[in-house]
């Protein structure tokens, strides 16, 4: 993770998206890595010279400190520190999701990073899932895109062998494909409430998508007829970004790099076979019917 580098990277972010000239952009969380107010400041500033409206989540990083949400909402134009909304842009409904409450052992939520034996993980709280289920039951004929970082549903497994974290598992001989590596089960927890949040979106009658972020990979799977679409990082390879086009009801997404190919060199680290990161054909590259 290249994070000595950020006013690089940023810079060409900004070159980036100006060249794309994108209509608007979404933020999937993690729009900063600790949290402060002063990240998020400097974070507001890169996104303010894109040039072009933005939206945010927030992810687990946002939300380490108690606070956090009230402190910055006034910077996102979002009232009472609310980070779960509906926008409708360009004909199509976006239903963002606050995922970042952190899910407790005693069933309790909290706003802040619990200690290590209290948390179980992160997820939207019971607040934001009734309010999720009123905005899936107003039936719109308007497709309807949900945003949030941890993703809500996966693929089954994943080359898992080749994370860092699990580097003892030895899936892969250094001399073979990356994408050829055996799957393993995911280890990697999904959201908490997940299969609430899999269930209200599911009943809805024109989701067509949900974009998260978290695992920091390109990844996409269909499930009930809803596309499931994972982004890559802009902080350690593949240095990725979605770009998403839609035209005459075809939605089309594929993956982006910035144009400075030195981070994602960089951030290429072949102890760590973290190539799969990036995906593959089908993961970085799809179209969708929106009809």
């Amino acid at each position: 993770m290249l994070f000595s580098r950020q006013e690089e990277i940023a810079q060409s972010l900004v070159a980036t998206v100006t060249n794309l000239a994108p209509d608007f952009v979404i933020h999937c969380g993690d729009f900063t890595n600790r949290g402060d107010v002063e990240s998020f400041l400097f974070g507001r500033e890169v996104m303010d010279r894109l040039g072009c409206p933005f939206y945010i989540v927030l992810g687990n990083h946002d939300t380490f400190r108690r606070g956090t949400r009230k402190a910055v909402a006034r910077l996102f134009r979002l009232s009472e520190g609310k980070f779960y909304y509906r926008r409708d842009l360009a004909g199509f409904r976006f239903v963002f999701l606050d995922c970042a409450y952190w899910m407790t052992r005693d069933g309790g939520e909290s706003e802040q990073l619990p200690g290590p034996d209290e948390r179980l993980g992160i997820g939207p709280s019971r607040e934001e899932i009734d309010w999720l289920r009123r905005e899936m039951d107003d039936a719109t004929e308007m497709p309807t895109f949900v945003v949030t970082h941890p993703p809500i549903c996966a693929k089954p497994g994943y080359p898992i062998g080749s994370l860092p974290s699990c580097a003892q598992i030895e899936s892969t001989p250094p001399d073979r494909p990356l994408l050829d590596a055996p799957l393993t089960p995911c280890a990697i927890p999904l959201s908490l409430r997940h299969e609430t949040l899999l269930h209200t979106i599911g009943r809805a009658l024109n989701v067509k998508a949900v974009f998260a972020g978290h695992w920091h990979i390109n990844d996409a799977t269909i499930s009930n007829g809803i596309l499931h679409c994972q982004a890559a990082s802009l902080i350690e390879f593949p240095f990725e970004m979605r770009l998403v086009e839609i035209d005459d009801r075809v939605m089309s997404v594929t993956a982006v790099g910035l144009n400075d190919a030195s981070f994602r060199q960089s951030s290429l680290v072949p102890q760590w076979k973290n190539r799969w990161v990036e995906g593959e054909p089908d993961d970085r590259a799809l179209t969708v019917s929106l009809a």
